[in-house]
């Protein structure tokens, strides 16, 4: 390249080895505004190419920036994100223009130097700077580590008048009582995503300064982690200030005695309550303010799509809705519910009779939940850590002891067609008969099953059939009944040991067997 004197935008790509040379050496890129570079070995020097604003640099071969970065005062934007980079140079601190910053190592300890910075991008979020408060121009600041020292407390935030977006903020144990907290003016800010996190179990002040923590009404997302107050402050749920807000995840907060009313929040979708251990039963305050008042609504929880209780090791009991109020008008709960998990809930042992009318469920996980001997009438039952179903109602079912039930027949969709089975007793097994639209059926660990009951030939669109750890299964049906499964495409019998070789004939006509295959068998459904 002879004359680079025109150009202003810059991309250049090399194999990590070559040096970059004398063709791309700076001189004569006067206008240039605009230089990323993959996979260059750093021989460059910066300091010709004045006019940049833009410096993005790519590639694992890129392990350093040189101290000639200085040179480049009019620098707006740096980006080496995606390169194996883990320190700044002290000199990056004298790029007093630079309004971006992209990084995933450490943070310079001057960056307050940069007063113009406005949006700081970086996934490491182990150590922030000191004086972070400087930064008055910051808009984009995704964690914050409260210190318990001067320039690294709490404070520094609410200097940042700009900040919106979204915040981690860590170690809340730092902070001293509500006053502190008030400090950070989180309520000022448009901070639409905000994480609470308390790296150290703390008792003392933690509601008073979750009470000063208080956001803005914008606010769309809540996560509170490792919180150990008695109770939740008031302004957790209010629905006349967090109409926006659309998920909460509440973790961990281990001394809470009781769950926050949410039930009003017009536009709740996501709401994940985990590890509340001191909560026994979940009553009137899940749904109504302390006051008793409804707020003029007959519906409760009225957006909400998603519902997970995790580890809720000392509740036993939730309420029903219904059953605590003496309202005259018809009352709605979770009308728009369509997945619920309840799971290593060890004591529940019964789910509200509002899911009854959950129409719109598709998913409901239950696991390790050994008390949760019934289910209200449900579309759709699924196993934790599977993805999104595809299209048609999945079941699955996983239970501990043998006297575990499905609903009526009457109150399972007529149209059910996947349907896993873990772990269960002879009842449940007996009840597969009554869904005749089946087309996957995955049964494991039934240890008393010695032969497949003779309505199996009855599932006429059954396609595919799973046969897993049946310790004592010895037959199939007779090959009368098999012959009527016309459309069984698939056939796998996994670790039953019993299973009997002559039985193959009953199955000549499956196109897909496998049986007792050293590989644990995949289904995509499942």
């Amino acid at each position: 390249m002879d004359d680079g004197s025109s150009i202003q935008h810059l991309f250049a790509r090399l194999d990590g080895k070559t040096t970059l040379g004398s063709s791309y050496s700076g001189v004569g890129f006067t206008k240039l505004r605009t230089l990323i570079l993959e996979n260059f070995n750093f021989d460059i020097m910066l300091s010709n190419f004045k006019c940049l604003r833009v410096l993005k640099l790519f590639g694992d071969s890129i392990v350093e920036l040189p101290n000639s970065i200085e040179q480049l005062i009019h620098l707006k934007l740096l980006d080496i994100s995606g390169t194996t980079i883990e320190e700044l140079p002290k000199s990056i601190t004298k790029l007093y223009n630079l309004q971006t910053l992209r990084i995933e190592g450490e943070l310079p300890e001057d960056l307050s130097n940069l007063i113009n910075l406005r949006h700081i991008h970086t996934n490491n979020s182990i150590k922030i700077p000191k004086n972070m408060g400087r930064l008055t121009c910051l808009q984009t600041l995704q964690f914050f580590h409260v210190g318990p020292d001067e320039g690294y407390r709490i404070k520094e935030l609410g200097c940042l008048k700009n900040l919106k977006g979204e915040i981690n903020i860590y170690n809340l144990e730092n902070v001293e009582d509500k006053e502190e907290a008030k400090s950070a003016k989180l309520k000022q800010k448009e901070i639409f995503k905000l994480k609470l996190n308390w790296n150290f179990p703390t008792v003392e002040g933690s509601y008073e300064v979750l009470e000063g923590l208080q956001p803005h009404p914008n606010l769309k997302s809540l996560t509170i982690n490792l919180y150990l107050g008695k109770k939740f402050p008031s302004w957790v749920g209010l629905s006349s200030l967090y109409h926006n807000l659309i998920e909460i995840n509440l973790s961990y907060c281990m001394e809470c005695e009781e769950v926050p009313t949410l039930g009003q929040l017009p536009c709740l979708r996501v709401l994940e309550i985990r590890e509340m251990w001191k909560v026994s039963c979940i009553g009137s305050e899940f749904y109504f303010y302390s006051d008793g008042s409804y707020r003029n609504t007959t519906t409760l929880f009225p957006a909400l799509r998603i519902l997970k209780l995790v580890e809720m090791e000392t509740l036993e009991e939730w309420k029903d809705a219904k059953d605590l109020t003496t309202a005259d008008e018809v009352l709605f709960v979770f009308p728009c519910l369509e997945e619920l998990t309840i799971v290593y809930c060890n004591k529940l042992r019964h789910l509200p009779d509002s899911l009854r009318t959950c129409v719109s469920l598709q998913k409901l996980v239950v696991w390790h939940c050994p008390e949760l001997s019934s289910l209200p009438g449900v579309g759709s039952i699924i196993r934790r850590g599977i993805e999104d179903p595809p299209n048609g109602l999945q079941c699955v079912i996983y239970s501990e002891n043998g006297d575990f039930r499905l609903p009526s027949t009457s109150s399972i969709h007529p149209s059910l067609q996947k349907l896993k089975l873990m772990f269960s007793g002879p009842l449940l097994l007996d009840q597969i008969q009554y869904f005749i639209a089946l087309k996957i059926l995955w049964i494991e660990g039934s240890y008393e099953m010695v032969a497949l009951p003779e309505w199996f030939g009855n599932l006429s669109s059954l396609q595919e059939l799973y046969l897993l750890h049946c310790w004592k299964l010895v037959h199939l049906p007779t090959e009368e009944a098999m012959r009527r499964l016309t459309q069984l495409k698939t056939l796998i019998i996994y670790r039953c040991p019993k299973f009997e070789d002559n039985e193959r004939i009953k199955i000549s006509h499956v196109p897909w067997v496998k049986i007792n295959d050293y590989r644990y068998p995949d289904c995509k459904y499942f």
